[in-house]
């Protein structure tokens, strides 16, 4: 673990309210922060565009533009960003697709608060070693 403290801003790109609720909660803790939340991929694109966060949590199924969709959309705007999938689905041929076009790594919609965080804490951590 570094010394320094990380401040990692989040934003939440997930159709179910009662979801980005749960998340919001699960990120509300350092080293996350969260800067913003969406209720589909389109926006989540533009609220992507104007935050500019650290990590976008996407889910992947979504009304009026997809996860996968949205993901394209993002890394065509920043070939950088640090984008993790959010799925219940066990189509894994989805979950390809999405690391395919630019996701960082996904996520289960079933593993527990303490799992998310981590996971979603080492992807990002992961993420910054590939990019030195």
């Amino acid at each position: 673990m570094n010394s320094i403290q990380e401040n990692i801003s989040i934003l939440i790109v997930e159709d179910d309210s009662d979801l980005r609720v749960v998340y919001g909660e699960i990120f509300s803790r350092e080293p996350f922060h969260v800067v913003g939340e969406a209720a589909n991929g389109q926006e989540g694109v533009d609220l992507y565009q104007s935050l500019k966060p650290d990590i976008t949590i996407c889910d992947i199924e979504m009304p009026i533009m997809n996860g996968l969709d949205a993901l394209k959309a993002i890394m065509a705007l920043n070939p950088d960003a640090c984008v993790i999938m959010l799925t219940s689905l066990k189509v894994h041929l989805l979950w390809d697709s999405c690391l395919i076009a630019g996701a960082t790594h996904y996520i289960r919609k079933e593993d527990s608060i303490d799992a998310i965080r981590s996971n979603v804490l080492e992807s990002w951590r992961e993420h910054q070693r590939a990019r030195r």
